[in-house]
C-alpha cells in the first residue's frame, strides 16, 4: 500500500472552522479544493467558502483564495459540480444561527478564478442541504437532499449546534444533465442533521444512507422506481455516532462507504488530500 499526504490548509485565528471540503479536478486539468472556513465554529456569520489550489496534481496548493463571503451572513458549501467547462457551486447563506437560510448557485467559466453572483437555487431555494451528485447508469443525476423547508421562515434553531428536530430525505432527479429537476417522495421525518448519501445496486436498485443522530447506527432508504418513491428509512446495523460519511460505486461494480465506524465517539478532522491503494 502506497500513500502521500498533503496538509492543505489549517485553521488559525480568527479562523478555526474547517468543514465541508470538496476535491474536484477543474476542466484544464488543475485540482480545487473547495471548503467552508471563517469563525470558531458552526453556525456563525463568519463562516465564508474558500478554495484553494493545485497546478501539479496535489503536490503543492495555493493560499486560500475567497469565493464566497459576507460581512453579516454565513456561508456554506453543499456540492460542487463539474460539467461542460463549467464548474457550479451549491451554497446555503443564513444570519448566523440558520435563520433565513437560503440556497444559492454560483458558477465559474474560467476554472475558479472568477465566479458569477450568487442566485437562488429555484428547485429547493430554503433550508435545504444538498449532498454529493450521483449520476447512474441511466444517465439520469440525482442530488440527494436533506431539507427542513416545511420550518416558519425565519426561523432561529433551538438547539445548541443549530440544527432542527426534524429533517426529510430525497432526492432532486434531472434527466437533461441539470437543467431541471424534478422532486422525489421523501424518506419520512429524521432527527437532527440527517446527510444521507445514495449509490445504485446491480440491480438497479438505489439505495440511500441517512446520518440518524442519536442512534448509533446509519439509516437505509431504497427506490424501486429510478429514485422518484422511497421507502420510509429504517435502521441498519452500519455503526456509525452520527457523523457525516460518503457512499462511492467504482467503475467495477464496488461501492465504498467512506465513514467513522465507532457509534461512541466523534471524529477530528483536519482538510487533507491522500491517495491509498485500495486492495
Amino acid at each position: 500500500m502506497n500513500e502521500i499526504l498533503r496538509h492543505i490548509y489549517k485553521g488559525t485565528p480568527p479562523d478555526h472552522c474547517v468543514c465541508d471540503q470538496a476535491l474536484r479536478q477543474f476542466p484544464n486539468g488543475d485540482w480545487g479544493i473547495i471548503f467552508m472556513t471563517g469563525g470558531d465554529n458552526e453556525p456563525r456569520k463568519e463562516n465564508y467558502i474558500a478554495m484553494c489550489r493545485s497546478t501539479d496534481r496535489g503536490s503543492t496548493w495555493s493560499k486560500p483564495e475567497k469565493v464566497l463571503r459576507y460581512e453579516d451572513r454565513a456561508c456554506l458549501l453543499s456540492e460542487v459540480i463539474i460539467y461542460n467547462e463549467e464548474i457550479t457551486i451549491i451554497a446555503e447563506t443564513h444570519k448566523g444561527y440558520f435563520d433565513d437560510w437560503r440556497v444559492y448557485t454560483m458558477t465559474s467559466a474560467d476554472n475558479g478564478k472568477t465566479w458569477n453572483e450568487p442566485i437562488a437555487f429555484t428547485p429547493m431555494p430554503k433550508r435545504t442541504f444538498i449532498r454529493n451528485i450521483y449520476i447512474s447508469t441511466w444517465e439520469d443525476w440525482f442530488l440527494p437532499f436533506q431539507t427542513y423547508d416545511t420550518m416558519p421562515d425565519p426561523a432561529v434553531s433551538p438547539l445548541k449546534d443549530g440544527s432542527f428536530m426534524e429533517a426529510r430525505n430525497g432526492v432532486l432527479i434531472s434527466n437533461d444533465k441539470g437543467k431541471t429537476w424534478i422532486r422525489s417522495s421523501d424518506t419520512g421525518p429524521m432527527p437532527g442533521w440527517a446527510e444521507n448519501n445514495i449509490v445504485e445496486l446491480s440491480d438497479g436498485r438505489l439505495v440511500m444512507l441517512i446520518r440518524a443522530d442519536g442512534t448509533g447506527y446509519l439509516k437505509r432508504s431504497e427506490s424501486f422506481d429510478r429514485g422518484h418513491s422511497w421507502s420510509v428509512s429504517e435502521p441498519t446495523d452500519i455503526p456509525n455516532p452520527g457523523t457525516k460519511f460518503r457512499l462511492h460505486r467504482l467503475s467495477n461494480g464496488r461501492i465504498v462507504l467512506v465513514h467513522n465506524p465507532n457509534p461512541n465517539c466523534g471524529v477530528a478532522i483536519r482538510l487533507l488530500y491522500g491517495y491509498q491503494m485500495m486492495i
